[in-house]
């Protein structure tokens, strides 16, 4: 979306997962700004999508590059007071970015603030075969050619020494905004207590939900249910 076909400084901003892209959200953003009435900013982060260049490998402060990448974004864009709204690694972006920069709001999809033992182990099993081979050709229809680096990143990094001491609970008090945090109650990612002590962490301004019936993505699993609980925290707040 051009900086002049956003309707208000107020704007919503998707944050694909690690292995996502703008298209791997599908109609969600559209269904969110029908129901809030804000536009919304879907972008694919370097890395991912078929008209992405080859990414680099991931290192410990790959998230942190991405905020800033974000910045950068929404500076060029001009969005004045964002709304994030971050699905796992994307949800730690917004997490990140709020505790740097003001924003109107963030929205958590089963974010990441540190490597819990059962995030790796859920990495682990989806390289194993035949898990992996149906995860790289599931992905091939949204990164084409770059399917096979962007998967290699990902468990590559997930499942290094250097990346299992990543942890943001320090800059996570740093966030004053309103922040909505929905987690699965079956994700295989992380236990229940990663999204409740994050909202403890985060403080007043958070709140959490856990959604019975639900995995790693809530708006793909449960769309119905994620897509209610962000109308209501966001219609509040404008």
């Amino acid at each position: 979306m051009h900086p002049e076909e956003l309707a208000s400084d107020t704007v919503l901003v998707f944050l694909h997962d690690a292995l996502g892209c703008a298209e791997s959200w599908k109609d969600f953003p559209e269904k969110v700004v029908k129901t809030t009435g804000i536009s919304a900013i879907v972008y694919s982060r370097p890395g991912h999508g078929i008209y992405t260049t080859n990414p680099a490998s991931w290192d410990k402060g790959y998230l942190e590059l991405e905020m800033q990448f974000l910045d950068k974004v929404l500076n060029n864009l001009k969005v004045k007071h964002p709304i994030l709204i971050g699905s796992s690694d994307g949800g730690s972006i917004a997490l990140l970015y709020a505790a740097a920069y003001p924003v109107k709001a963030i929205v958590s999809l089963a974010a990441h603030y540190f490597v819990e033992v059962k995030t790796v182990v859920g990495v682990l099993k989806m390289r194993e075969e035949p898990a992996n081979s149906v995860l790289r050709e599931a992905l091939e229809k949204y990164h084409g050619a770059w399917t096979d680096s962007l998967v290699d990143n990902w468990q590559n990094v997930w499942t290094s020494e250097e990346f299992a001491k990543w942890n943001i609970s320090a800059q996570l008090s740093n966030i004053n905004c309103p922040a909505l945090i929905i987690q699965g109650a079956d994700d295989d990612y992380s236990l229940a207590s990663h999204a409740t002590e994050l909202a403890k962490q985060i403080g007043k301004n958070a709140e959490v939900h856990l959604i019975k019936n639900c995995g790693h993505f809530p708006h793909k699993d449960q769309p119905k249910t994620t897509l209610n609980l962000i109308e209501k925290f966001i219609k509040p707040i404008l």
